[in-house]
């Protein structure tokens, strides 16, 4: 329940016993059908209901999760606010705990629960819903929900009867209808609906509840509160979704009055925890999902002062005790690998991608073979001599870089950290993760720089910790983790795969292949055979690149994640090395080389060559959040990436005129002063500031560019400083590869 709700809103949950007509105990057989519904004698278990209280994190150490790690929940819960979405993508603090459901989404050992959104309208939100003017708010979270991957349950207008609430029955269903509609438009197949009852004797203004009913049509899962060991009192509840057919979801469940940590744990498992556990089995067939609020009341400050309690169940070494034996039975499900599958309608509900580009792009299907680039000339600018440094110079400043970056100071230069004799990774200093970006660009330097040792240490580091295991994720690389190797998020990044493949074939080239991990070469062609052929083996995953387009997707999965792109991530230069040197689907690598140049054309803007961070195969910008249309930090990479195709093989005179046109926007900004984050048309998008990595990757695409300009932008990435402190990470590295780039020194070493 939504924290927002007046303090007082639980205050009647005591009932007593005569309030509904005791009714039969259910048959075996209650004939309930619901999306998402759990196998016949099982029940989902769901924790919430904040932060702290579900735990497992490295900023929330302390909760439920922290207490039983051998059984994670198989759904948590929170609530959100439909009119501000707050909690959503960002920590909330309504006075009932922390509120974050990406950060919960963003935890790899999260990965197999359900989410369980109470989502609050309010009042006069109930008029806003139906007049359409939050209807954005409906689009944002349906496509969040969307992409999310997961079973996804929402409690529309949780607890809708409660005489708190204030919702009119008549506007309440017009706006659950309205909210499922857009859902529905929005194709988001991965959400079940919950239509949850205070279960009170008494409702708001005394309507019957059926008032408030939506339909059958548009509800899937009724839900209830229970804070009371009176199972007699919610029979009525049972007995009427049952008559609808549908399963019901405790959706909100607390020992009310009980400080757990003070209690006697025989006495308070017998009056409150055995008649909950009882009434739950002798209802298995409707009741298939349970939801524990694992909350310290009495220290929020929305419940405090109203004898809720405390009721974690870890505060209580006995109780706990009691409580792992219950739900370590059999009828309980928790997360697992093979949990959403076990869910009725979960496979039905995974979409299969629809590029919006409906046919393969009229391309060629073989590899360049003659242009103005570096593979057929050998030939290789150093911009930075041409603009007048001396070979010196240059030497000089590659080594301060490399040293600074591998070697400078802990607290404030480096980036790169060894982890005992063999391993080390890159760390992201800002986020304190180390990603597949990250590393496979400090393979990259590595190998152009001839850094055997450190290439190595990165290598194993990143296949030790960030290569998957599990048969339907192995062969792909987790984009985040923790710095002592946690994973904390099962999903890949492309443009990690992308690079590591480049330069594991460098790596061959320049100092032959080992054994096992080491042999460069077949780890190089095994990750490419799963970038494509990962379907074959999994029911999780698509492959890294769409195989009608021949697209890059941005994350590799059968959510909406892989319907888009992100046009910094298609690397034309790197495909037709694989054409050439991969063992197999070399035209599948030649295809996709073309085709990216052609996509370029369509993501970047006509006069001011800005792309966006995430486009449809369209090429059109793909909104997400705050940044997904604008040209920011991603985009920022599409500069260089332009460059860096047209350098090496040249076959595309388009790219000296796209770079010429992005060089004059950031011009016409000003040299010293242009900012970040631009819609693609130009428009300024706060916040603004400057950046270490936008300046180097300008400077990158002056390479490919023919306006006199361009030695202006190569300049100023001279005299441009390091960064220090907390933002090195990605500015740093992107000045790195540009300091080899625009010297010659990021080279094509072909693999014998």
């Amino acid at each position: 329940m939504f924290t927002r709700i007046m303090a007082g809103l639980m205050c009647c949950v005591l009932l007593s016993s005569a309030l509904f007509p005791a009714l039969p105990v259910y048959a075996q057989d209650a004939g309930v059908k619901a999306k998402f519904l759990p196998p016949a004698t099982k029940t989902l278990f769901i924790v919430g209901q904040d932060l702290n209280a579900i735990g497992g994190m490295d900023a929330y150490p302390d909760g439920y999760v922290d207490s039983m790690p051998k059984r994670t929940p198989g759904g948590l819960s929170l609530s959100i606010g439909l009119q501000d979405l707050d909690g959503l993508r960002q920590t909330s603090n309504r006075g009932a705990g922390d509120i974050n459901a990406q950060m919960l989404m963003d935890q790899s050992q999260f990965a197999n629960c359900a989410l369980i959104i109470g989502l609050y309208l309010g009042p006069e939100g109930l008029d806003k819903i139906n007049s359409g003017a939050l209807d954005a708010n409906i689009d944002t979270l349906g496509g969040w929900i969307r992409d999310q991957a997961r079973p996804v349950f929402v409690r529309i207008g949780d607890a809708f009867d409660h005489p708190t609430q204030g919702y009119a029955p008549a506007p309440y269903v017009e706006a659950w209808r309205h909210i499922v509609d857009r859902f529905r438009t929005l194709k988001v197949n991965n959400v079940a609906t919950v239509w949850h009852s205070s279960t009170l004797d008494q409702t708001f203004e005394g309507h019957e509840r059926l008032a408030w009913y939506p339909g059958d049509d548009y509800v899937d899962w009724f839900g209830m509160s229970y804070f009371a060991p009176q199972p007699e009192v919610y029979e009525s509840w049972l007995n009427l979704a049952q008559q609808h057919g549908k399963p019901v979801m405790i959706a909100e469940s607390a020992p009310r009055g009980f400080d757990l940590g003070e209690s006697d744990a025989d006495q308070v498992w017998e009056a409150w925890f055995k008649p909950y556990f009882d009434f739950i089995r002798a209802h298995s067939t409707v009741i298939r999902a349970a939801a524990y609020l694992n909350t310290d009341w009495d220290s929020q400050p929305l419940w405090a002062d109203q004898q809720w309690g405390d009721s974690r169940v870890q505060i209580n070494p006995e109780l706990l005790k009691r409580w792992k034996a219950e739900l370590g039975k059999v009828d309980w499900l928790h997360a697992s690998p093979a949990l959403f599958n076990v869910l009725a309608g979960w496979k039905e509900s995974l979409p299969t991608p629809t590029p919006i580009a409906v046919s393969r792009p009229n391309v060629p299907s073989t590899p360049s073979q003659s242009g103005s680039g570096a593979f057929f000339s050998g030939n290789y600018p150093n911009m930075l001599k041409e603009a007048g440094y001396s070979d010196d110079q240059i030497k000089e400043k590659i080594d301060q870089v490399w040293n600074t970056l591998f070697y400078g100071d802990d607290a404030t230069e480096r980036v790169y950290y060894p982890v005992g004799d063999d391993m080390a990774y890159i760390l992201d200093v800002n986020n304190n993760d180390v990603r597949s970006e990250g590393m496979s660009y400090g393979m990259m330097i590595a190998v152009q720089l001839d850094k055997k040792d450190e290439f190595d240490r990165i290598w194993k580091w990143a296949r030790t910790y960030m290569y998957h295991t599990d048969p339907n994720y192995r062969g792909y690389f987790s984009w985040q983790h923790a710095p002592d190797g946690r994973r904390m998020d099962n999903n890949s990044a492309p443009d990690g795969e992308t690079w590591f493949v480049t330069a594991l074939f460098f790596a061959a080239a320049r100092w032959g292949n080992g054994e096992g991990i080491f042999d460069y070469e077949a780890e190089a062609n095994a990750l490419l055979h799963e970038m494509l052929h990962k379907p074959e083996t999994s029911k999780a995953l698509t492959a890294m690149f769409d195989p009608v387009t021949t697209y890059v997707v941005f994350v590799p999965n059968y959510g909406d994640m892989s319907s888009f792109t992100d046009p910094s991530y298609h690397a034309p230069h790197y495909y037709e090395l694989w054409a050439r040197w991969a063992k197999k689907d070399n035209e599948f690598w030649a295809t996709a080389a073309h085709a990216s140049r052609d996509f370029w054309h369509k993501a970047a803007h006509p006069v001011t060559g800005l792309m966006p961070n995430y486009a449809y195969f369209d090429g059109s910008p793909r909104v997400w959040g705050d940044y997904g249309e604008f040209f920011y930090s991603d985009a920022w990479r599409c500069g260089m990436m332009v460059a860096m195709d047209h350098i090496w093989f040249g076959v595309d005179p388009w790219q000296v005129e796209q770079n010429d046109r992005l060089l004059k926007f950031f011009a016409d900004q000003g040299l010293d002063r242009y900012t970040t984050r631009f819609r693609v048309d130009g428009t300024p998008v706060p916040p603004q500031h400057r950046s270490l990595g936008l300046i180097a990757m300008n400077a990158v695409a002056a390479m490919a560019a023919s306006d006199p300009m361009r030695w202006e932008f190569i300049k100023a990435f001279w005299d441009a400083p390091l960064n220090v402190g907390q933002y090195r990470y990605y500015d740093n590295l992107l000045y790195m590869l540009a300091l080899l780039q625009l010297s010659g020194n990021f080279q094509i070493y072909t693999p014998q």
